[in-house]
């Protein structure tokens, strides 16, 4: 079956110079870092790479900063609501 697909460019504008986003990052992390302590995070994450990290590498970097394992699916379910 042959493609039909006429797009032949895909553009990210990381910098938003083509599109104006309305997404506040710094409520976003910070909001995250709330809820990590709030559900058993033993040290809040105070560097922002960190938080990042977080977010790219889910539960297997959760675990690794010591979020208990029993808090993790609710803690996942309540970072998608606050990135979305």
């Amino acid at each position: 079956m042959e493609r039909t697909d006429s797009n032949k460019a895909v553009i990210f504008d990381l910098d938003g110079t083509l599109m104006e986003s309305s997404i506040d990052y710094e409520e976003m992390g910070s909001r995250i870092k709330g809820l990590l302590v709030s559900m058993g995070l033993p040290e809040p994450l105070e560097d922002r790479l960190k938080v990042y990290r977080v977010i790219r590498g889910g539960t297997a970097a959760l675990l690794e900063y010591g979020l208990p394992e029993e808090g993790l699916e609710a803690t996942m379910t309540e970072m998608e609501a606050i990135m979305n």
